[in-house]
C-alpha cells in the first residue's frame, strides 16, 4: 500500500522538533507499507536549511531508514512575518507540481494541518490521483486561536478559516485527531465521529534504551559546572501557549531559598527573546538558555535531568484535549513532572508521574520538595514509563492507523 503524508514541517530525528510523521512511517515501513512525505526543506526550529544545498534545485528526492522524502525547496525566514507566509505559499505551490509530477498514484493521502494549505493540498492532490483522503488535525484551527483569546471568533481569517476546516472535516474519508475529546468540537461542527481516528503523539522507545551520547561540550557542562544541581529541564518551543513567565518567576523563588534546583531550557520560539530579558533582569543564575538540540540527543539529555517541566494557560483550548510531545519524552526518560497548570485534566492524570502546581510559588517549593528526595522523584519516573509503554508507544499507536487503512484501502 502506498501513502503520502503532506507536512510542511515534518523533519527527522537529525533535526528538532517533532517526529510524529517520521515515527508512524517507519512503522508502517516495518509492514512493507510504502510511505512518502512532502515536507519543507528549510526548517522551522532551527530556521536553517539544511536539505537542499544547490542554489538550482527546487525539490530532492531522498531514501531515509526506508522513508521516501521530497524535500520542497521554500523561503528562508527568521521571524512570524510576510517570508514566512511566502514559505508557506512556495511549498504548497512546489508540493504540488512535485506530486503531480511522480507518475505513482498513492492509496491514500494524508494532509496534515499546521496551516491549512497543506491539508487543502492533500485533498487536492488526493482528488487529481484518486486516492483516500485523511485530514489530520494536529490542533483546531482557529478554535486554538479563539480560545487563547488571540483573535476574535468574528475575525474574516478565523471564519474563512472555520470554512476550510468545516470542508475539509466533509471531504475527508479519515479525520485524524490527537485528542480523543476533540470528537465531540468535530461531533458539535455536524460531523459524523465514525469518520474520526485518534491518534495521539507517541515515542519510540528504541531511542531510549539505546540513547545517543551527546555532543562533548554539553557532555562536559553536565559533568561539571551542573554535576551538584538538581536539573528540572524543559524542551520544546517558547512561544505563547508555552506559558512559561510563571516556570521563571519560580526561578526567583528557589534563588531566594538558595535552592540547588537549576532550570535548562532548550529550544526556540517568538518568546524567547522575552523570556532571557526577563532572566536578566531577575538575575536569574540558576536558569540556562539553550537553542533546540536534534531529536536523536533528547533521550540523553532528559537521562542527565532530574525532572521535565511543563506549563499550561488556564484556557478554554484544553477542555479540547491535549497531547504535548515533551510529555511522552520527559515520561520515557522516567522523569517526574512539575505542571503549571490551575486545570486538572484527566488525560495528563492517568500518567501518574505530574505534580500539579497551581501557582509560580507552589511550582518552586513543588521541584524543592523533589530535589530533596530522590525516591520519590524514581517512583513517579517509573510509575509514568510504565504506563507510556502500555499505551504511547508509537507501536502501539500506529495498528490504529494501520486498522483504518486496511478497512478502507479495497
Amino acid at each position: 500500500m502506498n501513502i503520502w503524508i503532506f507536512n510542511h514541517y515534518a523533519i527527522t530525528p537529525k533535526s528538532s522538533g517533532g517526529t510524529r510523521h517520521y515515527d508512524l512511517a517507519s512503522e508502517l515501513v516495518k509492514r512493507n507499507y510504502q510511505v512518502t512525505i512532502f515536507a519543507s526543506s528549510f526548517e522551522h526550529q532551527s530556521r536553517t536549511d539544511p536539505n537542499i544545498t544547490g542554489p538550482k534545485e527546487k525539490v530532492k528526492t531522498e531514501s531515509i531508514d526506508g522513508i521516501t522524502y521530497k524535500w520542497i525547496k521554500t523561503v528562508k525566514y527568521k521571524k512570524n512575518d510576510i517570508k514566512r507566509i511566502w514559505n508557506m505559499i512556495g511549498y504548497t505551490w512546489r508540493s504540488f507540481f512535485a506530486a503531480i509530477k511522480t507518475k505513482e498514484n498513492p492509496d491514500v493521502v494524508v494532509g496534515s494541518l499546521v496551516h491549512p494549505l497543506a491539508a487543502f493540498l492533500g485533498y487536492i492532490i488526493s482528488r487529481m490521483k484518486g486516492s483516500l483522503f485523511y485530514f489530520e488535525e494536529r490542533d483546531l484551527w482557529p478554535q486554538t486561536l479563539i480560545d487563547l483569546g488571540l483573535v476574535s471568533k468574528r475575525h474574516p481569517a478565523v471564519k474563512l478559516l472555520s470554512w476550510l476546516e468545516l470542508f475539509l472535516y466533509k471531504k475527508a474519508d479519515r479525520i485524524i485527531i490527537l485528542f480523543k475529546e476533540a470528537e465531540d468540537y468535530i461531533e458539535s461542527r455536524g460531523i459524523s465521529k465514525e469518520k474520526v481516528l485518534v491518534i495521539p503523539n507517541g515515542v519510540d522507545l528504541k531511542r531510549y534504551n539505546r540513547p545517543k551520547e551527546l555532543p562533548p561540550l554539553l557532555n562536559e557542562l553536565f559533568n561539571t559546572q551542573l554535576k551538584d544541581h538538581f536539573k528540572a529541564i524543559y524542551i520544546g518551543s517558547h512561544g505563547v501557549t508555552d506559558h512559561l513567565e510563571p516556570v521563571l518567576l519560580s526561578a526567583k523563588r528557589l534563588m531566594e531559598k538558595e535552592s540547588n534546583v537549576c532550570m535548562l531550557f532548550f529550544g526556540d520560539g517568538p518568546e524567547k527573546e522575552k523570556l532571557i530579558k526577563m532572566k536578566e533582569a531577575e538575575k536569574l543564575d540558576n536558569v540556562l538558555f539553550f537553542p533546540p538540540v536534534p531529536k536523536e540527543y533528547i533521550p540523553k539529555l532528559l537521562e542527565n535531568c532530574d525532572a521535565g517541566l511543563l506549563s499550561m494557560h488556564d484556557s478554554e483550548l484544553y477542555k479540547w484535549g491535549m497531547s504535548f510531545n515533551k510529555l511522552y519524552d520527559y515520561t520515557a526518560a522516567k522523569l517526574p513532572i512539575v505542571l503549571n497548570s490551575k486545570r486538572v485534566l484527566p488525560e495528563l492524570a492517568k500518567f501518574g508521574n505530574i505534580e500539579w502546581a497551581k501557582s509560580h510559588n507552589e511550582f518552586a517549593d513543588t521541584l524543592e520538595t523533589l530535589s530533596n528526595d530522590k525516591d520519590q522523584c524514581e517512583q513517579l519516573g517509573m510509575i509514568g514509563r510504565d504506563f507510556l509503554e502500555r499505551n504511547y508507544t508509537w507501536e502501539i499507536l500506529s495498528t490504529r492507523l494501520i486498522d483504518a487503512l486496511e478497512k478502507d484501502v479495497k
